[in-house]
């Protein structure tokens, strides 16, 4: 099991979880208020669009 898919699940049902898992998950800086797991947004570019088309173009 990765941690990431791990910890997604805690943190979306917080509230299954037994107070001591709770306690514990607070105590790393993690609650289902402050979930570090939002998804990061990447920006495409042009740049790596062209890359992409050169890369297959030379395959």
């Amino acid at each position: 099991m990765k941690i990431g898919s791990w910890l997604h699940r805690q943190l979306t049902t917080w509230s299954a979880l037994h107070p001591g898992q709770q306690h514990l998950m607070t105590a790393l800086g993690l609650t289902s208020d402050t979930n570090p797991l939002a998804p990061a947004r990447h920006k495409v570019t042009s740049t790596f669009v062209a890359n992409r088309f050169a890369q297959a173009a030379a395959w």
